[in-house]
Order: C-alpha cells, then structure tokens, then sequence
C-alpha cells in the first residue's frame, strides 16, 4: 500500500502533511470504509483453508491499543520494525538482535519509518519537522547514522520506503510542483547503485488534485538480481493494483498477468534473492485477501487465506539456508485499533 500501498503508517488514521505520502492513510481509510459494509457478511464466511497453507507466527504484537507496528525487515539474526504512537502520534524505528534488548535507531525529535536490513546496515526514512523525510544508513555494529548523498536525497523530494540488497538501494520518491492553478505530484521507484554511483528511475507516475482516479507506483522490496513494485491507480475502492518484477542484470520489466476488467487487485510485493515473488491477492468484489508466492517461471500459489476482520499489508522476505521468511502486518477491519507483525515460513524446495 504508499503500500497501497498499506505502509508502514497503516492505521495513522491522519489528513497527512502536504509532500509526504499520506495517499497510505488516505486509501487505507476509504478502504476500511467499504470493508465495514461487508464485514458482516464476510464473518459469516469460513476463510478457503489448503492442506498446502501455512499459519503465520507473531513477531512483534501490539502491547496496547492505539499501537501499530510495521515496516519489517530481517537480515541475519537482526530484525527491524516501526512503531507508531497514536496517542502521542510519534513514529520511532526499532532494530533487535536474537534476543538482546531493542536499540532506538532514530535520534529523540525525529520520526522514522522503515526499512530494510543488508548484512550490518539499516536503511530508513528520517523527518525532523518537516513533513519531508530523507533516507540515512545505520551501522547495526557501531550504531552511527549517515544521511544518503543529494543524488538520493533532494531538495524538494520527499524520499521514503527504502530497502537495501547489496549495492542496490530501492526507495520512493514524491515531488510536489506548485503552480498558480494547480498541484502536480511525480511519484517514482528510484534504484540507487552505491557502488557506481547512479540512479535510475524505474517507474513514474504523474497526477494533479484535479485526477479522478490518479496513478501510482510504489517500491515493494530489491533483493539479488530483483526488485518488485506495485502500480495502480489511487481510487475509491474498488481500487486494481498490479506487480511488476525486475531483472536488474538484464534490464527487462514483467508486469504480472492482469485481465482487463478483473476484479483482483495484487498488491504489496515482496521479492526473494532467487526471484520468487509475494503478493496479496485482493478480490475486491468479495473482499477477500490471500498471500500468495509466484516462483520464477511457475504458477501462483496461496500461502496463507487472511482472515476477513484483518488486512494484510507491508511484506518483506528474509532469504535463509533452506525457507524464505515473509514478514507482513495486520490489522483489524473495519475498526483498526493496532497492528502487529508476523512471519510466514516458506521452504524452499529442494531439487
């Protein structure tokens, strides 16, 4: 979601600051709104449940309500998340490792949202103020912070939602330009070689506030040779969203198959290092919702059915030695009181 985009910010239920990515709470909130007329329908529906399917595990839960967590990333034995404060309406990113006691990543009079971990670096999206945010780099083992050049932080750019794999950094850029009769927004999906230096925009989309149904697309993860991000248009539910996966070795892009008219909307992709694509599957006549994988070259397959009083947003993998772990939130619909984070266990089979 910016999941539709549901991001990080999922349930901040909040009219957003101009320049920041607030079209998340926006559509979550027109989302919820259509869910609620549906939900009693929905309960009385038993979830579609596979033999094949797994069950998720909690990774971090909300203590209390008004507490939302998203924004997952794992590398290793560390793992990050994002918290958001509804009653004090503070945002601070926390990073843990096995079982040590969690370490603040954001200095105090900032707010900060996720997220991806590469080996012993964090990187995140810092404000202080201002409602644009800047991506900066955490030393897990020193604890220093480092702003990213201007290559990658502009001037007037709002730059969030950022993952890291190797040398390649994946993030969200969104740029206002004001005229005397309108407000034109350029959002795009950045990739950021560290190692060369370069920057190349892999998507953009353009709207004014005049845009009935304007369009977007949303970074998802980079990982290996591949990055995904999410494309659709920011309407009124029903809103229809779509994949796309990249091949930065070969420079090609693969929009996932979508038939005209479909009432299926995929969203929130995550990738794994050997191409295995996640998604959530969102039947927007129905309101169901299924994470589903799609390996390279193979058909679809349901992982998980989500209940219908919950939303699944924010997916992440972690590559391990023998299953990918899937990170993902999930909050409560129509009334979102929290968020929490859990974890999909998917092997990887063996050949």
């Amino acid at each position: 979601m910016a999941d539709p985009k549901v991001s990080h910010r999922v349930a901040r239920m909040r009219t957003p600051a101009p320049g920041g990515d607030g079209g998340t709470d926006r559509r979550l909130l027109r989302w919820l709104a259509a869910a609620a007329c549906l939900t009693v329908a929905l309960l009385a529906i038993a979830p579609v449940v596979s033999a094949r399917e797994s069950t998720p595990v909690p990774v971090k839960t909300a203590s209390d309500r008004g507490i939302y967590l998203g924004g997952p990333a794992a590398d290793g034995a560390w793992f990050g998340w994002d918290r958001y404060d509804g009653s004090t309406r503070s945002d601070v990113y926390f990073v843990q490792k096995g079982s040590d006691p969690r370490l603040r990543v954001n200095p105090r009079g900032t707010s900060a949202t996720g997220g991806g971990i590469y080996r012993r670096t964090l990187v995140y999206a810092q404000s202080r103020g201002d409602p644009s945010r800047d991506l900066y780099r955490f030393d897990l083992r020193t604890g220093r912070r480092t702003a990213f050049p201007e290559r990658v932080n502009t001037p007037r750019g709002d730059e969030y939602s950022p993952t890291l794999s190797g040398r390649h950094l994946l993030f969200s850029r969104l740029i206002q330009k004001q005229s005397p009769f309108s407000t034109t927004t350029i959002q795009k999906v950045m990739l950021y070689d560290r190692t060369a230096r370069t920057l190349r925009a892999l998507a953009k989309a353009t709207s004014t506030e005049d845009s009935g149904c304007p369009p977007y697309n949303y970074p998802g993860q980079v990982n290996g040779a591949y990055a995904v991000w999410e494309r659709g248009y920011d309407c009124a539910p029903p809103r229809i969203a779509n994949v796309v996966l990249y091949n930065i070795r070969s420079d090609t892009k693969t929009p996932f198959p979508q038939r005209r008219g479909t009432s299926i909307s995929k969203q929130s992709p995550a990738v794994s290092s050997d191409g295995t694509v996640y998604f959530v599957r969102r039947n927007t006549d129905t309101g169901t919702q299924r994470i589903v994988k799609r390996p390279l070259g193979s058909s679809p397959e349901v992982l998980y059915t989500v209940p219908s009083s919950q939303y699944a947003y924010d997916l992440r993998v972690a590559d391990r030695a023998k299953a990918h772990h899937l990170y993902f939130g999930l909050t409560g619909v129509p009334f979102a009181n929290s968020a929490s984070v859990y974890m999909l266990v998917d092997p990887i089979a063996t050949r």
